[in-house]
């Protein structure tokens, strides 16, 4: 079976608009704890590389957890929940921090 060029274009293009509503929840939590905190963690503001080093570190310690939309998180999460994530977040973001330092520092 022959599939035409804009069937394809057409498959393409539901396929991208469905991957760009879904999200993993943890990228967003990450985001806001890094702006919270790299601000007090470097002596000079951090740039999109290094800021971008930050956001993988930290994600590669966390799980996914994927969502459609960010209050479909809020609406399914408990109180307990909703601070576990916080405090794992909080320690992600710290260690990562402190990868990148070290390496700046010339340490690994």
């Amino acid at each position: 079976m022959h599939i035409s060029k804009a069937d394809e274009t057409h498959r393409l293009s539901e396929e991208t608009a469905m991957h760009s509503s879904i999200i993993n929840c943890y990228e967003l939590l990450v985001r806001d704890e890094m702006f919270r905190v790299c601000g007090k963690a470097f002596a000079t503001p951090p740039d999109q590389d290094l800021l971008a080093d930050i956001t993988c570190l930290a994600l590669n310690q966390l799980p996914a957890r994927y969502v459609r939309h960010s209050v479909d998180l809020s609406a399914n999460l408990t109180s307990d929940e909703s601070q576990s994530m916080k405090h794992q977040v909080e320690q992600a973001v710290s260690k990562a921090i402190s990868i990148v330092k070290r390496r700046q520092d010339g340490e690994r």
